[in-house]
């Protein structure tokens, strides 16, 4: 599935929407460090929902969607603190393994995924190189008909539930993909959960020896799939975050409401209304930006196609930074507007504002994005 696909119809999109919404309502807002067990069911239910394969073609098992319906997906997930381990699997795995494998990978690993029976996620950066989307520490060897992996990879986002890592390394002059299994001899994986529940790890890749079959396309020929699926990973997160921007807006606008003062609700405050009204522009200016991000990014053809990717780049930074600062204002705002009572665990309005936070620094914080806006052409993002 590329973004120039159709995805589903008016109808099918309906039916997409209700159905997360539901999903959301009933498993959204919830206290983290759910158990081992009630996460692999809570999987097995997505993945009857066909969001586990939703941008796996249909004759793969998948629910043939495209990243119109991964963007609906994500903000009703943004919107009810879905914090379950979704786009290592959904996006990057599956997106990585149609444009990079072969047909017996393909036809190995996709409709495992798309069954809820294969979890991915993309080990590519390495703490050595900061945010660079080009870290060059994990190299590949060759070692008879397989290859040998050494290298260290960081903030390794849905890892710990991961079955299969796709670890990036040095080879031939270029950037390999290379399928790991989790259980592999000499991958040792440090799990740590970051500020909002999401989890991850840092791995250390001492010697692992791989088969051929292993590696995902030609050697040294990764480096523009995974690009691509970055900046739709990006996408994504802003999709989420303006889920979350929208329930803060939500929350606050009601706590106004109800909240009195002196005999008065809040909310007749011109000063407060301002505050709220400003946050309201926030997340419609970040609804468009998003909007026209995804635009261009459907434009710019698939994963093989660089013949766009400076426009791409450009409009997905440019999405990404101006997002983020909209995110941190309303968050910023609606933990104000709550008081004291913004910050504790029992409001969902802390977790909204730690998921932001997250968002904001995923894929790329805002110096990074803003320096890659100017490199693919850009100037200041408006």
């Amino acid at each position: 599935m590329t973004t120039s696909d159709p995805g589903f119809s008016a109808e099918d999109r309906a039916l997409l929407r209700d159905a997360v919404a539901r999903f959301v309502a009933r498993h959204g807002n919830r206290p983290r460090g759910r158990n081992a067990a009630d996460d692999q069911a809570l999987w097995r239910e997505m993945a009857e929902l066909g969001l586990a394969g939703l941008l796996v073609d249909a004759d793969a098992g998948g629910t043939g969607g495209s990243d119109e319906e991964l963007a609906l997906v994500m903000e009703l997930f943004g919107h009810g603190l879905i914090a379950e381990p979704f786009l290592g699997t959904t996006l990057l795995g599956a997106s990585l393994i149609a444009a990079l494998g072969d047909a017996g990978q393909r036809a190995r690993w996709l409709p495992a995924l798309a069954a809820g029976e294969l979890r991915t996620a993309l080990a590519h950066f390495e703490a050595a190189s900061g945010q660079s989307r080009d870290p060059a520490g994990t190299r590949a060897s060759a070692d008879g008909d397989g290859v040998v992996l050494h290298g260290d990879k960081s903030v390794v986002f849905d890892a710990p539930v991961a079955g299969l890592l796709l670890v990036s390394a040095c080879e031939a002059g270029g950037r390999s993909l290379f399928a790991v299994p989790a259980q592999a001899a000499g991958l040792t994986l440090r799990p740590w959960a970051a500020v909002d529940g999401r989890s991850a790890a840092d791995l250390v890749l001492d010697g692992v020896h791989l088969p051929g079959p292993s590696r995902l396309g030609p050697p040294g020929g990764a480096a523009q799939a995974i690009e691509h699926a970055l900046d739709r990973a990006t996408l994504a997160v802003c999709s989420d975050a303006l889920g979350s921007m929208q329930a803060l807006l939500a929350q606050t606008r009601e706590h106004l409401r109800t909240r009195r003062q002196f005999g008065q609700p809040l909310a007749r405050q011109q000063v407060l209304q301002h505050r709220v009204v400003d946050m309201h522009i926030a997340v419609e200016e970040s609804r468009a930006l998003l909007a026209a991000a995804r635009a261009s990014l459907a434009t710019a053809g698939p994963a093989g196609d660089e013949s766009h990717a400076p426009e791409r780049q450009a409009a997905v930074s440019a999405a990404k930074y101006k997002l983020g600062q909209g995110a941190r204002f309303v968050g910023e705002q609606a933990v104000q507007l709550h008081g004291a009572m913004g910050m504790t665990d029992e409001l969902a309005v802390s977790h909204h504002f730690k998921r932001l936070l997250m968002a904001e620094a995923m894929y790329g914080d805002a110096d990074f994005q803003l320096a890659r806006f100017r490199a693919a052409g850009g100037g200041v993002p408006g």
